[in-house]
């Protein structure tokens, strides 16, 4: 049975990036997306739209069990409509859409009433509470001045999501994170596109021992090439080597 398209679109409600939501009539689909808990619709502007995080989108993959697909085509559209008017791309250069970051939280180990946790520091903490307050697995600690969460890498890679293109999230040097996965969406932060690496080609360097430095550079460069090629409307499988390093 062909899946069910579900197209993406990004854009600005109530002073907030939400992702909206939209699809040929289903009200069947329509009652049964409302029942789920990221889900909002708005009457007045007839907006079917959510909170937008990448968490969302595998939460709604995985409910569907394969049903239905989200079709990106009109958010990468949009992203590189953007990038195509900047004055970089005006200079007939390519223009790499990334976020810029005023509010910054680093991860710090730290040890409260015999349990290890993750202790979220910052200079900003009324900026971090307006995004971190309803979360349910972030508690604040006025003695601290600080936010805690349980110390495991599934609530970081939670956090990474909600709080991608709002807060960057640095890791202080005494912590060290096992998932790979988890850190190329730290590598990631910056980059104000849908386009990702395939975990595969993580893992493929990993495999010939490569230092957690050398794929960090090896990813952002793969990433790059990616969104380049992907604005110059080409894909990798058609590109020649040396084709690809003139894009640069």
């Amino acid at each position: 049975m062909k899946a069910i398209q579900v197209y993406l679109r990004e854009r600005t409600y109530h002073g907030k990036i939400v992702f909206q939501y939209s699809f040929h009539k289903s009200p069947k689909l329509f009652k049964w997306m409302l029942g789920l808990e990221y889900f909002k619709y708005d009457r007045e502007q007839k907006m079917l739209y959510s909170e937008a995080i990448d968490e969302v989108l595998d939460m709604l993959e995985i409910a569907s069990k394969g049903k239905l697909a989200i079709n990106k085509h009109y958010f990468r559209k949009e992203l590189v409509t953007q990038a195509q008017h900047s004055t970089v791309n005006r200079l007939n250069k390519i223009s790499i859409p990334k976020y810029l970051y005023n509010t910054k939280l680093t991860v710090k180990l730290a040890r409260i009433n015999d349990e290890d946790v993750f202790l979220l520091t910052s200079e900003h903490i009324l900026r971090c509470k307006e995004v971190l307050s309803t979360v349910d697995f972030v508690s604040y600690s006025r003695r601290l001045s600080a936010f805690i969460i349980p110390m495991k890498e599934q609530y970081l890679l939670k956090l990474l999501c909600i709080c991608r293109g709002r807060i960057f999230i640095s890791l202080h040097q005494h912590v060290k994170i096992q998932s790979l996965y988890l850190q190329s969406y730290f590598w990631r932060q910056c980059y104000n596109t849908d386009i990702s690496v395939p975990e595969e080609y993580l893992k493929h360097l990993k495999g010939h021992n490569y230092s957690s430095n050398t794929i960090q550079n090896y990813y952002s460069s793969f990433l790059s090439s990616n969104i380049i090629v992907f604005q110059r409307a080409e894909t990798l499988t058609r590109l020649a080597p040396l084709k690809l390093m003139t894009l640069f």
